[in-house]
Parts: structure tokens; C-alpha cells; sequence
């Protein structure tokens, strides 16, 4: 028997199918009901990666863009807000290295040197935060697809369950679970507790 979390969750589903149909074949104006639906999951999205909410707005904007030009190629075999979700971070991850490109050639041109830094074990201190972030981060980048997905929303992005749910297409009961089973794949993997 459903619930009516879930018949709502089916019903929105099947019209976001029918709105990219409709746009896949050449009906540009259903592509702002998508845009509508997952334009501020987006921005948080990019938000979240880049601390900066002028660029976070461009950020969104070459995301629904992207899409758009994209939208041929969506197959469904994720849900739209995944796929959207996997072109925003591309595109925030691009922006950062970027970033931070032009961050060491303006360094090097201003010849910065280690005395320049402070000598309060700073360094050292955002050195080990780094290992252990990446450390993190690897550990769940080798989770299964849907359990990477809603530990880096909830953990990483800071999203809430219900949020979760709706923009991945499941119950909130699935999240739960999903992160249940995350968290006991970690804590076998590399004793990661999250």
C-alpha cells in the first residue's frame, strides 16, 4: 500500500518525465518547470562549494544551461535532480580549480615565503584537517552511487532528510535506510564513524 508521501512522489516524478519529454522534443517552455523545481537545490548545491553568492548564481545559471544543451543525452537512469546535481558539481569543481590556479600564480608572483606565515602550528593544523577531508571524501567516493549520493547531501552539503527525498525522488524512509548502510559500509572500509 502507498503512503502519501510516496503517491506524491510518484506523481511529481511522472510529470518531471513528461516536462523533459516535452523538451526533448522541442518544447522549450516545459523546461521552466524544471528550472523551477530544482533551481534552489541547485544553488545551495553550487553555494556549498563555492562560499560566494554572485557565482553561485552564475554557477546556477551554466548548470540549467549545460542541461539544457544536455537534455538529449538525460537516458533517466538517475533522476533528473541527480543528473543536474552531477553538472553542478562538475561545473563548482571546474570554478574552484580555477581558483585555485590563479590563487598559486598570484602567490608566486608575490614570492610568498614560509616566513611570511604565522608560526602558531596553523599550517600544520589545516595540513591534517586537509588529509583527513580527502581521506573522507575517498572513502566515500568508493560507496555505491545512491549511498554516495545521500551521504554527500546530508553530510557534505548539510541537507535535511525531507530535502533529501524530494529532490532524489525517494521516500524519506529510503534516505534513512541509504544512510544507515553508508555509515556500515564506512565504519568496515576504513573505520570511518559519520
Amino acid at each position: 500500500m502507498l503512503h502519501d508521501d510516496e503517491r506524491t512522489v510518484g506523481m511529481r516524478l511522472a510529470e518531471e518525465r513528461l516536462f523533459i519529454k516535452q523538451v526533448q522534443e522541442g518544447q522549450q517552455e516545459a523546461y521552466a518547470q524544471l528550472v523551477t523545481r530544482h533551481q534552489q537545490m541547485i544553488y545551495r548545491v553550487c553555494f556549498q562549494l563555492c562560499k560566494n553568492h554572485t557565482v553561485a548564481e552564475d554557477l546556477t545559471q551554466d548548470t540549467f544551461l549545460k542541461a539544457y544543451e544536455s537534455i538529449h543525452q538525460f537516458r533517466g537512469d538517475a533522476s533528473f535532480s541527480t543528473w543536474l546535481y552531477q553538472i553542478a558539481t562538475r561545473l563548482c569543481l571546474n570554478w574552484r580549480r580555477r581558483q585555485g590556479i590563479e590563487r598559486q600564480r598570484a602567490a608566486s608572483e608575490a614570492e610568498v615565503t614560509l616566513s611570511n606565515m604565522p608560526s602558531h602550528g596553523s599550517v600544520e593544523h589545516d595540513v591534517i584537517d586537509r588529509f583527513q577531508q580527502q581521506a573522507i571524501h575517498s572513502l566515500v567516493q568508493s560507496l555505491n552511487h545512491p549511498y554516495q549520493e545521500v551521504v554527500e547531501l546530508f553530510y557534505f552539503q548539510g541537507w535535511s532528510y525531507e530535502e533529501i527525498a524530494q529532490s532524489l525522488g525517494i521516500s524519506v524512509k529510503t534516505v534513512e535506510s541509504r544512510l544507515y548502510r553508508a555509515r556500515n559500509i564506512l565504519r568496515e572500509q576504513g573505520g570511518v564513524l559519520i
